[in-house]
Order: structure tokens, then sequence, then C-alpha cells
């Protein structure tokens, strides 16, 4: 082994306790404010979760509009 391995390795260790207690900090701290701001979902929202998502919208208008796109291109070089 050499000189350096155990300073090395001590200040590994100290790094990562200081990492390891920051991040549980943070997540404490991150489960209190979720715990505080989170709100109940509304009665609509529970009744129809498909149809107020709005990644369900965007995906069902890029569908027809790709539709669209391909139909136009299919009916105006198919008369040529």
């Amino acid at each position: 082994m050499d000189t350096w391995t155990w300073p090395l390795m001590a200040v590994i260790l100290l790094i990562c306790g200081i990492g390891y207690a920051y991040t549980r900090r943070i997540a404490k701290m991150e489960q209190e404010a979720v715990h505080n701001n989170d709100q109940p979902i509304s009665q609509a929202v529970k009744d129809n979760p498909t149809m107020l998502n709005p990644i369900i919208w965007v995906y069902g208008l890029a569908f027809v509009f790709v539709f669209i796109l391909i139909f136009y291109n299919v009916v105006k070089y198919q008369w040529f």
C-alpha cells in the first residue's frame, strides 16, 4: 500500500458521509414540503383521469395532425 492510500480512503469516507447526511436532510425537507403543499385531487379529475390529462391531448392532436399530413400527401400524389 502506498503512503497516500489511508488518507485518500479517509477523505473518500468523509465526502461520502457528508453527502449522505446532506441528502438525508434534503429528502426530509422535501418530504415535509410535499406534505404541506399537497392538495387533494378534484372529483372531476378522479372521474375522468384521461380526459383532463394534457399529455394525452398532445398525443391525440399529434396523431390527428400526422394523419392529415399523410392523407393529404396520398391524395396529392395519387392523382398525378
